[in-house]
Parts: structure tokens; sequence; C-alpha cells
């Protein structure tokens, strides 16, 4: 569980890198990217509660 919550932080930290650090949606361009990056967290999120709630039932040590 703590390897998959130190990638989920490497995608907090790369996309405040690309889009608040570097300006990333003047360099990109338009809202694609940034919902793309929403949907990336979201989904990261689902997983890490899945990943939890597997634990739980005792599925995953």
């Amino acid at each position: 569980m703590p390897v998959f919550l130190l990638s989920f932080l490497g995608i907090v930290l790369t996309t405040v890198r690309n889009f608040v650090l570097a300006n990333g949606l003047k360099v990109i361009g338009g809202l694609g990217p940034l919902a793309f990056s929403v949907i990336i967290f979201v989904v990261g999120y689902l997983l890490f509660a899945y990943a939890r709630a597997m634990r739980g039932r005792g599925v995953l040590r």
C-alpha cells in the first residue's frame, strides 16, 4: 500500500509542476490536458480506495 500511495504522490507532484509551476495550460493549450489529469486523479483515488477495501476484507496483505 505505501508504494501505491507514493506513486499517487508522484502523480500529484508532476501535475503541480506541469500546470502550476510551468504554466502548463498556456503551453499545452486548451482544457483537454487538465481534464485528462483530473481523470487520472479520479481513477487513481478509486484504485486506492478499492485496494484499501480489499485489504480490509483480507484479499490483499
